[in-house]
């Protein structure tokens, strides 16, 4: 399974580790990734037409439910993400 969110705490990143490690231990994989790191890979492998299909996509649904502040959010996002991370 992968597991993909925007942030972990500080607080709580041991006891995902450890979490992590045994559901390894008991045959379950999980991967736990940051969103950003899930999109940038996933762009890397999409090709520049499933780039800008994904873009597309994202700006449908932005306009169809999404507030302004989420709209800035995926903006900076995929700035990022479009930058190589920087």
């Amino acid at each position: 399974a992968l597991l993909a969110g925007p942030s972990v705490r500080q607080q709580d990143a041991d006891g995902i580790a450890t979490q992590l490690h045994l559901m390894w231990t008991r045959g379950i994989n999980l991967y736990h990734h940051s969103l950003e790191h899930v999109v940038a890979v996933t762009m890397s492998l999409a090709g520049e037409q499933g780039r800008r299909d994904f873009i597309v996509e994202v700006g449908r649904a932005l306009d169809s439910y999404a507030r302004p502040s989420g709209r800035l959010a995926w903006k900076l996002l995929l700035e990022r993400v479009l930058s190589g991370g920087r």
